[in-house]
């Protein structure tokens, strides 16, 4: 029995030690207090008997077994009555709590598990928080920053997950779509678009996670079965270990765009034609000696198609000795700024020897940037003797 006795002794004692090493090793900050009450039974302070050596790294406070803690953090109970209200409450009923409170006088976060094991003494078992906290503020002003954004910024703003769910918008999305914020929000972004631009879309998206960026020319498909022309960017939203998480882009309305390009197509048409139905051979070229533009006659002359001319130069189009001469020719016009008459020969498809006079003009933007040089060539008739 003696025995028995001494091994539960030693058991009890063994435990001790280890509740004594885990205590003075947790992390987190600990502190048994007994609470004092006024003469109507509400808390009003509380005594420090025993604290762990985290509770001073985690508040900055020593020295305060002992003390109440109104000694210690001067202004506590006015300015944190709920914290004396929790602990009073723990410490009354033995039902433990969790709090997250803001301490004003320590400028810190805490969050903290209170029980108790005995009728007015209570045990608290905290975190200091203040850096997440610190954090989380900086992130809701940068959320309240970017919807501020998202607000004003005239253009469709999306954000999608890697799922290519749409999981945030702008306002403007909602008036182009036609779609409501709610609808907008149980919806894939390939429902707004058509079949035919889906894969394009895709690829886009891909794209975007791979290399960074990505643009994509797509109709927007609207409630009313309408669709306008966008563009379309997207680029890949992380998280803090750099994984991806989502897309978010920029749509712009491509109406305008659309309709100036169409009628800028039927310009370039219509001066074709002009062109084409001219007998004398006319071009452009850049200020490389690219050409930009031909009709029908130059090409006629040259023995080739628009698209073997387009972007050349004169080494690609004629044999080296006449290229050479007419690129000299370019260089003198747009060195002097001035336009040029002069004759030259060229040989047609048939080996023939054709002789030209030549036109030269230089070409300057609206700033009076010299950007190229326009010609016009028209054959020589043959002088016949009789």
């Amino acid at each position: 029995m003696e025995h028995t006795h001494k091994a539960q002794a030693h058991l009890k004692e063994h435990e001790a030690g280890h509740y004594r090493m885990l205590f003075n090793n947790m992390l987190s900050g600990s502190a048994h207090c007994e609470m004092i009450y006024d003469g109507v039974g509400n808390p009003i302070d509380f005594t420090y008997l025993e604290v762990n050596p985290a509770f001073e790294k985690l508040t900055g406070l020593n020295d305060v077994v002992g003390k109440r803690v109104t000694e210690v953090i001067p202004g506590v109970r006015e300015a944190n009555p709920e914290l004396f209200e929790t602990y009073g409450r723990v410490a009354s009923t033995g039902t433990p709590e969790k709090i997250e409170i803001y301490l004003g006088p320590l400028k810190m976060w805490f969050t903290a598990s209170i029980y108790s094991l005995e009728k007015g003494f209570f045990t608290a078992v905290f975190d200091n928080i203040t850096e997440q906290k610190v954090r989380e503020v900086k992130l809701r002003e940068a959320m309240n920053e970017i919807q501020n954004l998202m607000r004003h910024i005239p253009e469709v703003l999306y954000v999608l997950d890697t799922k290519n769910n749409i999981i945030k918008w702008n306002r403007k999305a909602e008036l182009a779509s036609g779609y409501s914020a709610e609808e907008l929000s149980h919806k894939l972004i390939f429902e707004l678009l058509p079949e035919r631009d889906r894969p394009s879309v895709v690829s886009a998206v891909n794209d975007a996670y791979l290399k960074g960026y990505a643009e994509v020319r797509a109709h927007l498909v609207k409630k009313d079965g309408t669709t306008i022309p966008y563009r379309w960017s997207a680029a890949p939203l992380n998280d803090e270990k750099g994984n991806d998480i989502g897309v978010i882009g920029i749509g712009w309305d491509l109406r305008e765009q659309v309709i100036f390009e169409e009628k800028a197509r039927a310009y370039e048409v219509q001066q074709r034609v002009c062109l084409d139905n001219i007998p004398d051979a006319v071009w452009m070229k850049n200020a490389a000696g690219e050409y930009l533009a031909a009709n029908a006659a130059f090409l006629a002359n040259a023995g080739k198609q628009r698209d073997e001319v387009l972007g050349k130069t004169d080494r690609d189009i004629f044999p080296k000795e006449y290229a050479d001469k007419y690129m000299a020719d370019d260089k003198d016009v747009m060195a002097g700024r001035l336009q040029k008459r002069m004759e030259e020969t060229t040989q047609d498809p048939n080996g023939n020897v054709l002789h030209l006079e030549t036109i030269k003009t230089p070409v300057y933007d609206e700033t009076g940037k010299l950007i190229g040089i326009t010609g016009i060539a028209r054959e020589i008739p043959k002088i016949v003797c009789p």
